[in-house]
């Protein structure tokens, strides 16, 4: 690095601290300064409620507008190192939680479908699947999905074409994961007819559509959403698929976080929310000043929580809330989670007036 590049860098990140530290929201073009810790939004709506401190084991599903499924080992008194956890249903109105006759860790939830990771039998997986209320039966071949579509269900990466269903009436998406398109990082997604009929073409790159993380629709707007993570020299977390304007258009990460992502200081998974994109930026070693939830709008991007964010939910139905774990500090000091008094769940509604 030239003197006069570093002196530039230098000069922009003063700036960026100054703007940073007087104005509460981030900026689209700011980076948060090495030396404080971006600010929380003063300014915004959204809500916070405490919910009871239970251990998350899994992510959570929405199952209706006020009911959360997940797995917790504190929901089994019995329960030792090695157990496997209980799955249990939150009652987010009543902050009730009851247990229900599943163990496991639930993978994927839905109307439809739910996925457990059961463990492991003479070294291979136990994946179980079934209807929520019915008895669940193992998976045939022993696989750990690596993707679960609409409604759980399950889309194999193994094959050279990728298809995956929308939802009736929507058709489906269909790729090329073959060699030749992850060398050139780019490919074309094909929109067909429930039936398989193909009725147009949406240019990609490789990264809009990641070969993990989790694939869902957006009732709110109708729309689809690949929501990926972004890393050192990857700036796009993901991609909305609207299959009536047969468009695919990229998640891009605001400039702060991928600036502190190129910076080898963390990574940031993003959900798709009514307002924007959720940011939840996990950092590194002796990075967590930088850690927490960010809001990215159409003007701003707010950081709405400092702490380190556990397993979290999907969003609700109405794009506005989520429901995780988290813990104060830094998620790297000794024995962070043995310390109970630092760990608390709580329900984010990131909509204006908390609706």
């Amino acid at each position: 690095m030239t003197s006069h590049t570093k002196t530039s860098s230098q000069l922009r990140l003063m700036l960026a601290l100054a703007l940073s530290m007087t104005m509460g929201p981030l900026l689209a073009a700011e980076l948060p300064g090495e030396s404080s810790q971006a600010p929380l939004d003063k300014n915004s709506t959204a809500r916070f409620e405490q919910m009871p401190k239970v251990w998350l084991s899994s992510p959570a599903f929405w199952m209706d507008d006020s009911h959360l499924i997940f797995s917790s080992s504190d929901a089994n008194a019995n329960w030792h190192l090695g157990d496997l956890p209980k799955i249990v249903i939150l009652d987010t109105a009543t902050r009730k939680i009851e247990p229900t006759n599943y163990v496991g860790y639930l993978y994927c939830y839905s109307a439809k479908r739910m996925i457990v990771d059961a463990g492991s039998r003479a070294g291979k997986p136990i994946v179980l699947e079934g209807v929520f209320g019915q008895p669940l039966k193992e998976i045939a071949g022993h696989f750990r999905p690596k993707i679960t579509g609409i409604d759980c269900a399950t889309v194999a990466l193994d094959d050279d074409v990728v298809t995956i269903a929308l939802r009736p009436g929507d058709g489906k998406i269909r790729y090329s994961s073959g060699s030749d398109n992850v060398a050139s990082e780019s490919y074309d997604v094909e929109f067909l007819t429930d039936d398989g009929r193909r009725t147009g073409t949406a240019h990609a790159n490789l990264r809009t559509l990641p070969g993990t993380n989790r694939f869902v629709f957006l009732p709110w707007s109708g729309e689809y959403a690949k929501e990926g993570a972004i890393g050192a020299q990857q700036s796009v977390g993901g991609s909305l698929v609207d299959p009536k304007s047969q468009t695919i258009t990229p998640i891009l990460a605001p400039e702060p976080l991928a600036d502190l992502a190129n910076a080898n200081k963390g990574s940031a998974d993003v959900l798709v929310t009514k307002p924007g994109p959720l940011w939840r930026f996990r950092t590194y070693r002796g990075r967590h000043e930088f850690q927490g939830l960010y809001l990215q709008t159409s003007a701003n991007l707010l950081r709405l929580d400092n702490h380190d964010v556990w397993l979290s939910s999907d969003v609700s139905s109405d794009g506005c809330k989520l429901f995780y774990g988290r813990v104060a500090g830094d998620r790297f000091a000794p024995d962070p989670f043995k310390n109970r008094d630092n760990y608390d769940v709580v329900l984010l509604n990131v909509c204006k007036g908390g609706k």
